[in-house]
């Protein structure tokens, strides 16, 4: 619903709900890969819960990245951000087409009321909702599509390389492209363990492939090294 999600600074972690009005409200939705292979279709999915204030534009995001296992040892990694959006976790539940999508209004409690009978709406959804599809425009139009990354080397986070949604075969090799990419709201604890896969997570939990510190980043470097550390794959790295 772009009249609730449209503005306004999102805190993707950390918040004090203490001054709510209530309780926040949490919707989980599983999101899911799925990549076309030589050897056949390849899924990955993991569940994201969003907790959001229901006084005020405040979000609370756990989960991490998907990681879809491929042939030859391989691994697609779809991010919880995007190169417009590091919000887009939040951001794609506008995925989920309500009654209410573009309606705008105006004052606290109308905002309220509003965002408790779309948090119903979501709830009460149990409907696939795609991100992304095979035939052009490939995005649903409003959502930007996640980064996707892949590691030459998984042992070394400097081989990190971002792998275009339309052109899979350019990083994997012939016959392999990104089948679907969609959420599904459900009832299930968000995901954890990435963090097993790799070797070099704690060295990585507060500085950047490159080696740069955490607390700002380079926009004019383009490189994804300098973008990534271990927070980007997962809400629970420092724990």
């Amino acid at each position: 619903m772009f009249g609730l999600l449209a503005g306004g600074s999102l805190l993707l972690s950390g918040c004090d709900w203490s001054s709510a009005p209530a309780r926040p409200h949490v919707v989980r939705y599983r999101l899911t890969a799925t990549v076309s292979t030589p050897s056949g279709d390849r899924s990955g999915s993991s569940v994201i819960e969003v907790a959001m204030s229901r006084s005020s534009r405040k979000f609370d995001v756990h989960g991490e990245a998907v990681a879809v296992d491929l042939p030859d040892g391989q691994t697609l990694f779809v991010l919880l951000r995007s190169a417009s959006e590091a919000d887009w976790a939040v951001w794609v539940l506008n995925a989920v087409r309500t009654p209410e999508r573009d309606v705008e209004v105006k004052g606290r409690e109308e905002r309220i009321a509003q965002i408790d009978r779309w948090v119903e709406y979501l709830r009460a959804d149990r409907g696939v909702h795609p991100i992304w599809t095979p035939e052009p425009p490939h995005n649903v139009p409003g959502l930007s599509v996640p980064y996707m990354v892949r590691f030459r080397d998984i042992a070394d986070p400097k081989s990190v390389e971002e792998v275009d949604p339309n052109d899979l075969g350019k990083s994997f090799g012939s016959g392999y492209y990104l089948k679907s990419l969609s959420i599904k709201i459900v009832d299930e604890q968000f995901s954890k363990g990435i963090s097993k896969r790799f070797a070099w997570w704690e060295k990585y939990k507060n500085r950047h492939f490159d080696e740069t510190s955490t607390v700002s980043e380079d926009v004019r470097n383009s490189s994804m090294t300098a973008r990534l550390s271990s927070g980007s794959f997962s809400t629970e790295f420092m724990k």
